[in-house]
């Protein structure tokens, strides 16, 4: 069964266990790849999307410096991920969320396009 959070959450739960979420090693490089989803309007703390992690474990902090589709390059850190109403400080492959996103304002960040990047290192 999946359910969708009011943050936009998107996941696949038990009726015994709840919300799963993969927890899968790092990509060994650093590399991550999300899959946007739904892009907000912009508020003064960043740009809203709801995206899905499709390789890497996201962080808070991680750069993200390229639009996959186009190769065009971006300048944008994570400052928030949050899921069921929750920041977290990583999100797994497979993992949906709600991320704020910091960054020029002219971020060409679309719904349906894929944003490559690196993540930070743990804390």
């Amino acid at each position: 069964m999946s359910t969708v959070g009011q943050d936009g959450g998107v996941s696949a739960h038990s009726p015994r266990t709840g919300p799963a979420q993969l927890d899968a090693p790092a990509e060994p490089d650093g590399a991550v790849e999300l899959e946007v989803h739904e892009v907000r309007p912009r508020e003064p703390a960043g740009l809203p999307v709801v995206v899905r992690c499709i390789s890497g474990r996201l962080r808070v902090g991680s750069p993200l410096h390229e639009i996959r589709e186009t190769a065009e390059p971006v300048d944008l850190v994570v400052t928030r991920i949050r899921r069921y109403d929750r920041d977290l400080p990583y999100l797994d492959p497979a993992a949906t969320a709600l991320l704020t996103l910091a960054g020029p304002p002219d971020a060409r960040v679309r719904s349906g396009t894929h944003l490559r990047g690196r993540s930070a290192p743990s804390a």
